[in-house]
């Protein structure tokens, strides 16, 4: 799942690693029975991940201004002490340390645990305390900058937010060199205090922002049943990499755990439609390409099912599976977004497993037999969704007329 293609929260893929069954966590308790308290945890891992001090200096004032009946926690490690005070030191602030309380590198692990759950909501940056607060109760809202892939890590339970920037290189990898951090940029202050305000009201939180000007987006929680946590934007989806996601959250879903997600067709009223007919061209050169795959690893188990295997033959065939492989990879640069289902068949070829020739060849059949009806199953979902838009788009024309 090279890049930001995985669909699926890190919790779910461990969870069927080991088989274990999915147990929700009520994530949307009683606030009632909360203080009114609001954690905040302003640090990451790395600076890639996390806002400047001055920028959480800010949001800390805006929230505290507009929630004078609030009082704000700040929470983390002894190594972001120093961090916590050049928040704490901004002139802003001045008027506010009453209603602050610094609890970085102060408190234990049993005492963080019970300060969260107390709180009405927990506001940070993708950390192990947004993890705490999905496990005691305490709705989220994560601030994701840098590395961080909403889907993967967005804390665990339903009703958790997610904001996420628009920044065409979000999100990127650790080695990636960054010196303007645009996608910290992207995420505005009155668009985290909105969300924050809709949180602690009760509203329904809606992406309404401008979709032109607007450059950040909102993420929501849910969990399905039998199936886990799916991490979704709050409008329709508008992006070619949006709807290949939702597309390997079916294919992966009925690959790898047996289980039909069903997903409303997307809007694609914003998608760029000349990037979704190009991906179809790729999908049938690959089609074409691993059904070459399926008849040479077809013409290995026939040969290896003799009585006396033509080694040379079998060699012949193998040598043109490593062509078909190549070719294959070769589509990973036109068509970035069929990296992983490439990426998974590769590693399934590499991997098959048998005690001779023959079990080999079996599976290596299997696999790409698997491999070529993946294919369909992609080529189909982008049939439908083009079709979809067919018939929008005729009915909205013929409402017009």
């Amino acid at each position: 799942m090279a890049g930001h293609y995985s669909p699926f929260n890190l919790v779910d893929i461990y969870r069927w690693i080991m088989g274990t069954k999915l147990t929700p966590i009520n994530s949307s308790p009683d606030s009632s029975k909360k203080e009114k308290k609001i954690i905040f945890h302003p640090f990451s891992s790395n600076t890639k991940k996390s806002w400047g001090h001055s920028k959480w200096s800010e949001l800390l004032y805006n929230f505290l201004k507009t929630f004078s009946d609030y009082d704000v926690i700040l929470v983390g490690s002894p190594s972001e002490q120093s961090m916590a005070k050049k928040i704490l030191e901004h002139q802003i602030l001045n008027n506010y340390s009453s209603k602050i309380l610094n609890l970085v590198g102060k408190s234990t692990i049993k005492q963080l645990f019970q300060e969260i759950k107390n709180a009405q909501l927990f506001v940070g940056h993708d950390s192990m305390c947004g993890h705490i607060a999905s496990y005691v109760g305490t709705r989220s809202i994560t601030i994701s900058l840098g590395t961080v892939r909403p889907q993967e890590t967005t804390p665990y339970g339903s009703g958790n937010i997610n904001i996420v920037p628009k920044t065409a290189c979000f999100p990127c990898f650790p080695t990636d060199k960054c010196d303007n951090y645009l996608c910290h940029k992207d995420i505005s202050i009155n668009k985290t205090i909105k969300v924050i305000a809709d949180c602690l009201q009760g509203h329904e939180i809606i992406d309404d922002s401008d979709p032109i000007i607007n450059t950040s987006r909102i993420f929501t929680t849910k969990i399905k049943e039998d199936f886990g946590q799916l991490c979704l934007p709050m409008t329709e989806v508008n992006t070619v990499n949006d709807l290949f996601k939702s597309y390997y959250m079916i294919l992966w879903s009925y690959l790898l755990n047996e289980k039909e997600v069903n997903l409303k067709i997307p809007n694609l009223l914003k998608i760029d439609l000349d990037a979704v007919s190009f991906y179809q061209e790729g999908i049938e050169h690959l089609f074409e390409l691993v059904s070459f795959a399926v008849t040479f690893s077809g013409q290995i188990l026939k040969e290896a099912e003799n009585k006396m295997p033509n080694v040379e033959k079998i060699q012949s065939y193998a040598n043109k599976l490593v062509e078909v492989d190549q070719l294959a990879n070769l589509l990973k640069g036109p068509y970035p977004e069929l990296t992983p289902l490439i990426n998974y068949f590769e590693v399934a070829k590499a991997n098959v497993e048998g005690e001779s020739i023959l079990e080999v060849a079996q599976n290596t059949f299997v696999t790409n037999h698997s491999y070529k009806n993946s294919i369909q199953i992609l080529f189909e979902l982008m049939e439908k969704t083009m079709s979809s838009y067919n018939i929008s788009k005729a009915e909205s024309a013929a409402s017009h007329s």
